[in-house]
């Protein structure tokens, strides 16, 4: 049964390695609903600032992660979305595909020691697929890292927006490591990229033109993840598929 948490979207919360040795053992009516802007994060603690903002350098970010999460929608548990937002599938099987980010990371010192962070990152040509969530966990659109790196499949490259919120122990601490970090507060992330459908996605043949997104919305503000109505305190979240007449 699928657990509505945080920890959820990570890879069955396994390190970032075993999670690329899952991927990489994939086998090889849509509605058309226009993904949603990611909606800006705001944070309930600023009001407690003890000094003023400041930019962290987004190498801070990139550094330190070693996880990657996939997406899904809890009332639709039909597709997992993955988004090398990290850059980590890339770089893990040595893959040059133009990949850019950009962004920013501010951070707040709060009155009781600790740090509120934002990390606002947003990507181009990054490495997308969609795959089943259940076995036979076929992929359903893209290619794997390991597919692309092993079989020469043709990956799809889409953009990524991500904004995560958290409080850190103290300014200037670490980034965490993963966004399922249990001081998060709020994840924002929309992602999407145009390319080839698989023929697991009943929606044509392999190399049918097709299109792939995901809006995730965390509202992650109670030590419980709750946010009602959805338990898991994602109050927006879905991951959609469909063909396309070309791009």
């Amino acid at each position: 049964m699928l657990q509505r948490s945080v920890a959820r979207r990570l890879f069955a919360g396994v390190p970032f390695a075993l999670a690329l040795l899952l991927a990489s053992c994939q086998k090889d009516a849509s509605d058309p609903i226009s993904p949603q802007p990611a909606t800006t994060a705001t944070s309930a603690h600023t009001s407690l600032a003890k000094g003023p903002a400041t930019q962290r350098p987004l190498s801070d970010f990139f550094n330190t992660q070693n996880t990657t999460f996939f997406w899904y929608d809890t009332e639709n548990p039909q597709y997992a979305l993955i988004s090398d937002y990290a850059g980590l599938i890339a770089k893990s099987y040595g893959l040059n595909l133009g990949t850019t980010f950009d962004g920013k990371i501010t951070e707040t010192p709060l009155a009781d020691g600790t740090a509120d962070v934002v990390v606002d990152i947003r990507g181009e040509n990054v490495l997308t697929y969609t795959q089943l969530l259940n076995a036979p966990f076929s992929v359903v659109f893209g290619a794997t890292g390991f597919q692309v790196k092993n079989n020469g499949a043709t990956p799809a490259l889409g953009t990524v927006r991500l904004k995560w919120e958290f409080i850190n122990p103290a300014p200037g601490a670490p980034i965490p490591a993963n966004v399922g970090y249990v001081g998060s507060t709020r994840i924002d992330l929309n992602a999407q990229a145009f390319g080839e459908l698989r023929a697991a996605s009943g929606l044509g043949p392999d190399g049918t033109p097709g299109r792939t997104w995901t809006n995730q919305v965390g509202l992650l503000t109670t030590p419980a993840h709750t946010n009602k109505p959805l338990d898991d305190g994602y109050a927006v979240e879905f991951v959609k598929i469909t063909t396309t007449s070309g791009h």
